[in-house]
């Protein structure tokens, strides 16, 4: 199995995302929040490319089940198809990095993790090798999909 570990914002969202209405949603349970269309698409492509699961690693797992994130990726356009796998555990101030590997502690060797992908726009979410390190104002771009395809590997 492949993961990937995916945070949204700064990842699906942009700061262009906070300013168009042609992109955004809102979602008066938790206020203003963005997904950007173009960037959910990108994240298709990087699932179709690799058969990658997505596990949850974004602070949105806080406020949502993966279930209530997988609709709204999909209004947002992620195909149908993927599912979301599960989420990271909370740590208070841990970083993110250490909430991954707690999650992967219990389940590398249960689910047959064969490689993972951390696609994150802060740095403290980074394990060496495995991070894609994106740019809060461009979010998911098209180099950062190659990366992360290079590091899950294509489709088994």
């Amino acid at each position: 199995m492949k993961i990937i570990f995916l945070d949204v914002d700064g990842v699906l969202n942009n700061a262009e995302t906070h300013r168009s209405k042609e992109h955004h949603q809102t979602w008066p349970d938790w206020g203003y929040v963005g997904l950007d269309r173009r960037l959910v698409k990108r994240l298709n492509t990087l699932v179709e490319a690799t058969d990658a699961k997505i596990v949850l690693s974004s602070t949105w797992r806080l406020h949502h089940t993966p279930d209530e994130m997988r609709e709204r990726l999909v209004s947002a356009g992620m195909d149908p198809a993927i599912k979301i796998l599960d989420r990271t555990p909370y740590l208070g101030r841990e970083p993110r990095h250490r909430e991954i590997e707690e999650w992967l502690k219990g389940r590398e060797k249960s689910l047959g993790v064969k490689a993972y992908v951390i696609i994150d726009d802060d740095s403290d979410a980074e394990i060496k090798g495995h991070f894609v390190h994106t740019a809060h104002d461009a979010g998911l771009t098209d180099e950062d999909v190659t990366e992360a395809i290079k590091i899950l590997g294509p489709k088994d």
